[in-house]
């Protein structure tokens, strides 16, 4: 293999490095991440310490005590699982269990996705 992957991944920072075998190319690292700090003064609450391998760009508990990144959980709920639902009551005129079974799974994973945002709890990451 020309090239090896290493990753690590901590609650507010995740970075990959590329390391070359080759002599002539260059070794590449990346990093992403977001931290609670950025304009947010409380960054722990209900659901601290949080224990998922990834933190939004949404600052922590910037509007409640009780959800992590509320406009995360918001957006999910309406994004996914309300649509899901308005599919299962208006988009399958024939009853089709194809299409029960596809707007079932779109409200489980809005569903998934709101839990994961409102904890960042590691349980609703996997």
């Amino acid at each position: 293999k020309p090239y090896e992957i290493n990753s690590t991944a901590s609650l507010s920072q995740t970075s990959f490095s590329v390391v070359s075998r080759n002599k002539a190319s260059p070794n590449m690292s990346f990093s992403a991440g977001a931290t609670a700090t950025a304009g947010d003064t409380t960054t722990t609450g209900f659901w601290s310490p949080h224990t998922s391998s990834i933190d939004f760009c949404e600052p922590n508990y910037a509007h409640t005590h009780h959800i992590v990144e509320l406009h995360n959980v918001w957006s999910s709920l309406v994004g996914l699982s309300l649509v899901g639902a308005f599919g299962l009551k208006y988009g399958n005129p024939t009853h089709e269990k194809r299409y029960v079974l596809i707007y079932t799974i779109l409200i489980l994973i809005g569903i998934g996705s709101a839990c994961l945002h409102g904890t960042l709890h590691w349980f609703f990451q996997s």
